[in-house]
């Protein structure tokens, strides 16, 4: 059971709506068996399916912890960094109308609490994509990380399954992204157009498996939905990604998310304290 207050302004909303919401990672089929059973009890009144939430309002879920809220599997901790993995379908934080219960950073606050220091998210994955994620532990390491990531000297290696076979089989593709900010996309040009950005992708065959292959990405440039909009740009568009890929494809192959993965993250030679450079983290992709 978890009992949470919906964020102060949120508007009425919904009662599946704002569960799906707040709790992103609860199997459909547990939530209908909650709001059927009417097991949400909304300022203390029970609900269901046609429950509302506003803003303050308080809710207690009468359902299994393990389906609201699991531990984050770390693949390195220690008392300045973490490298952890994210479940495809988590968001990394709340969103914009501060909604969210279960969300990455939470899981990780609650599973190693700082005293003077909460760890903090050193970058982002989108919430359907999955793999590593570093956080910092303390201030120190926190602003060194961002500088970093900035600064575009933390390798990253994706995986990810497109639709095809990439010919040539390796390469490093540029084009120019312009980013559109209402349709939360970006588009990709072959040529500099004014606002346009540089995108530079690595890109690597790993395994062709029909009618998708495996694909080994690296991001020399770091731009929005860079590995899902440049892949599709050039023809091989992310498995399960309709944003920016083939619908009509992405449901012959019932996928719903975009088949992408962190994998692989290595720190640089220089900028951060001895012990940490040159240090590499792995997680091997759940698809």
């Amino acid at each position: 059971m978890r009992v949470h207050k919906a964020p102060e302004g949120l508007e009425a909303t919904p009662l599946p709506r704002y569960l799906r919401r707040a709790y992103p990672m609860l199997p459909e089929q547990m939530l209908r068996r909650a709001l059927k059973q009417r097991d949400v009890r909304i300022n203390g009144s029970r609900a269901g399916e046609g429950g509302v939430v506003r803003g303050g309002d308080e809710l207690k879920i009468y359902i299994d912890d393990k389906y609201l809220f699991q531990r984050v599997r770390a693949v390195y901790e220690d008392e300045r960094l973490l490298a952890v993995v994210k479940p495809v379908g988590l968001p990394v934080d709340v969103d914009a109308q501060m909604v969210g219960e279960d969300t990455l950073i939470r899981r990780i606050r609650t599973q190693w609490p700082g005293e003077n220091f909460e760890p903090r998210l050193c970058h982002r994955l989108d919430a359907g994509t999955g793999g590593l994620v570093l956080a910092a532990r303390d201030q120190e390491m926190y602003e060194a990380m961002l500088a970093l990531f900035r600064e575009h000297r933390i390798e990253k290696i994706y995986q990810c399954l497109v639709r095809g076979c990439p010919k040539p089989p390796e390469a490093e593709r540029k084009a120019y992204c312009i980013k559109d900010s209402r349709a939360a996309r970006v588009k990709v040009v072959d040529g500099p157009q004014p606002g346009a950005l540089t995108m530079v992708t690595r890109y690597r065959l790993m395994e062709r498996m029909g009618p998708v292959s495996r694909m080994e990405v690296q991001l020399v440039t770091g731009r929005t939905h860079q590995i899902r909009a440049h892949m599709a740009h050039i023809g091989y568009p992310l498995l399960g990604d309709d944003k920016y890929g083939d619908r009509a494809f992405n449901q012959q192959m019932r996928a719903k998310n975009p088949y992408l993965w962190c994998a692989r993250m290595t720190l640089p030679q220089d900028g951060l304290e001895a012990r940490y450079r040159g240090m590499s983290f792995e997680s091997a992709p759940e698809f």
